[in-house]
């Protein structure tokens, strides 16, 4: 996820960011669905969700939570339950934006 010049504190700006990482998420998956026909788009795209949203430190993970208004005491839609770190918040958020983008 490019970050250079982002204002974490900026929601605006944190979901033009979710939302070119998605859309540069759906161009990698294209790529690599030519090399390996078997590969599934939401296999590949939950692996790479997963590692960016629990590779980024936990403030930026709360601020793309927060972008989303997503709260502590939400539950996540997925799993059906309480979250329990930001990272997880993070993860959620950007999978709803690749859900919104189909």
């Amino acid at each position: 996820m490019e970050n250079i010049g982002i204002n974490w504190q900026n929601k605006q700006q944190v979901k033009e960011e979710i939302k070119d990482f998605v859309s540069d998420l759906r161009d990698e998956f294209i790529d690599e669905k030519q090399k390996n026909p078997e590969l599934y788009e939401h296999d590949y795209i939950v692996e790479a969700i997963s590692f960016s949203s629990y590779a980024m430190d936990a403030k930026k993970a709360e601020c793309v939570a927060l972008a989303f208004d997503l709260s502590p005491f939400d539950c996540s839609e997925l799993l059906e339950q309480r979250y329990n770190s930001w990272e997880a918040m993070a993860f959620d958020a950007i999978y709803q934006e690749y859900q919104n983008q189909e």
